[in-house]
């Protein structure tokens, strides 16, 4: 109705020239059709193949009948009219024609799917948002789709249905509910992941995000307490109801620790635990060779997410992705990537769409000072070693993974003091290849032993101890400037110090100058 009201107050006002951003023709048609019937007027659609009524197919034969004044009161919808504002002498004919619209009261509407003006044009138009469809009308088009389709079960009209279409336009809507409807012969809440399911052909239509399908479960994740609390009470600050609410919806959260803790698990378990598609965000794809490729990209990325609201935006060890230069200055790349991170750091900060952004990363000596400050995120949490309980988790989640009943021995946990989830998920792996070893000539179901996990523990060294002095650094780092994900006393770790050390270790970030 916003638009309907914008779009009556330009025609009523005899605006000549109006500009809608928009893929939905048909409702777009749908509702000038309503808004010219009120005020009077006619409207006639233009395109390249039917031209109007089969006739001024050509661009400029269009322009000079416009221009001849045979057209009174009416209001021309030109799609895709765009691509001729790239001709110099083709977008001043249209600067001209302009110019006699007022005298016969007639109006131009440019239908196109994104904005491309000339600076000559620029000045000549009025701009419209049209949305994406809002929930009324979603509801609209699953009551016909169920009609369409003879659903004898009534469709389910709750906000979760509706939420889970919500970023698309008119005809994915159609299309989604659609499929259901045959694959099912329902529309309730069990077919949310099928709806959500549709959302990835846009994403592969975009290049530079991935639709990430996943089945974990915060369940999945051993620990992390102070973590999973925070995220379940904001799992009410999406949709409509929580808008009415008054529930501001969370900008994002940012997870700092140690590699292998179950940082980017965590991004895959609160996507499926609030039913929302996951979109992770590939920074080396947005990064291209020509000259403001970068910048457009990021921005398309970001209109893509937007445009799948609600939804998690998964952005893995965003500190690789800065560190061609925003970190330096921009000083290697021609200033590309801070420009780049800047146009993200300000969609963070502005963004009113509901898209959570999780970002993970392992080395918070790489990140730029102004993404940690308050109001890019709602939080910074840091993610540490788990404590001989959070290990039990642990490893009880991973032998559960694998159909075994075993349950970790004190022994076991008490070797693995200081090993991350990785680690823990790594020695169950290997032990289960132990014990086909032992059992090589069976053809029963295999079970890993107490012997064959300690055994599979006992040469892995890990990180904890080849990068000691990194962790107690980030830790000391941490301390007074994040939340702890994990209320758990985190394991104390110990290096030899005669050990030959690694470059990464001498050149430790975190040590204080003498």
């Amino acid at each position: 109705m916003a638009f309907y009201n914008e779009l009556k107050t330009h025609l009523e006002a005899g605006i000549p020239a109006i500009y809608v951003e928009t893929t939905e023709w048909m409702r777009f048609g749908s509702e000038l059709k309503q808004c010219c019937e009120e005020l009077g007027k006619e409207s006639v659609f233009w395109n390249i193949v039917e031209g109007i009524n089969g006739k001024y197919t050509d661009f400029v034969e269009l322009l000079n009948y416009l221009k001849s004044g045979k057209v009174e009161n009416t209001v021309i919808v030109l799609e895709f009219a765009d691509r001729y504002f790239d001709e110099p002498d083709t977008h001043r004919m249209f600067a001209i024609m302009l110019r006699s619209l007022r005298d016969n009261k007639n109006q131009v509407i440019v239908l196109a799917p994104s904005l491309n003006l000339p600076n000559t044009l620029e000045k000549e138009f009025a701009i419209l948002d049209f949305s994406l469809p809002d929930r009324e009308a979603i509801e609209q088009i699953l009551m016909q789709v169920s009609k369409d389709f003879e659903i004898t079960e009534n469709a389910d009209t709750a906000n979760e249905i509706l939420d889970a279409v919500r970023g698309l336009g008119t005809t994915e809507i159609w299309n989604a509910f659609a499929k259901v409807a045959v694959n099912s012969k329902k529309i309730t809440a069990e077919q949310i992941p099928q709806l959500i399911a549709e959302k990835e052909q846009i994403i592969r239509k975009s290049g530079y995000l991935e639709f990430i399908r996943t089945n974990e479960s915060m369940h999945s994740v051993g620990g992390l307490d102070g973590l999973k609390t925070w995220l379940e009470d904001r799992k009410i600050a999406f949709g409509s109801e929580a808008r009415a609410k008054k529930i501001d919806a969370p900008k994002g959260v940012l997870l700092l620790g140690i590699p292998g803790t179950g940082k980017s698990l965590s991004a895959k378990a609160i996507a499926k635990e609030w039913k929302m598609p996951l979109l992770r965000l590939d920074m080396g794809r947005i990064f291209g060779g020509l000259v403001g490729e970068s910048e457009s990209n990021i921005r398309n990325a970001i209109k893509t997410a937007e445009s799948l609201e609600p939804c998690v935006l998964w952005i893995d060890e965003i500190e690789k992705g800065l560190s061609g230069g925003a970190s330096s200055g921009g000083e290697r790349d021609g200033g590309t990537s801070v420009r780049v991170f800047g146009s993200l750091l300000t969609w963070m900060q502005e963004k009113d769409k509901e898209v959570f952004v999780f970002a993970t990363a392992n080395d918070v000596s790489k990140l730029p000072p102004e993404l940690l400050r308050k109001g890019r995120f709602d939080e910074i949490f840091f993610v540490d070693l788990p404590d001989k309980k959070e290990r039990k988790d642990i490893f009880d989640i991973h032998l559960k993974n694998k159909d075994q009943n075993l349950k970790p021995t004190d022994e076991l946990l008490d070797k693995t003091e200081g090993f991350s989830g990785a680690e823990i998920e790594a020695i169950v792996k290997e032990g289960l290849f132990l014990a086909h070893r032992e059992n090589a000539n069976t053809q029963n179901k295999v079970k890993i032993s107490a012997k064959n996990l300690i055994d599979a523990q006992e040469p892995i060294v890990p990180l904890s101890t080849t990068m000691q002095e990194l962790i107690t650094g980030l830790r000391d780092w941490a301390k007074n400037r994040c939340r702890l994900a994990s209320t758990a006393t985190p394991p104390n770790i110990q290096s030899n110090p005669k050990s030959t050390q690694l470059k990464q270790e001498i050149s430790n970030p975190f040590e204080r100058g003498k």
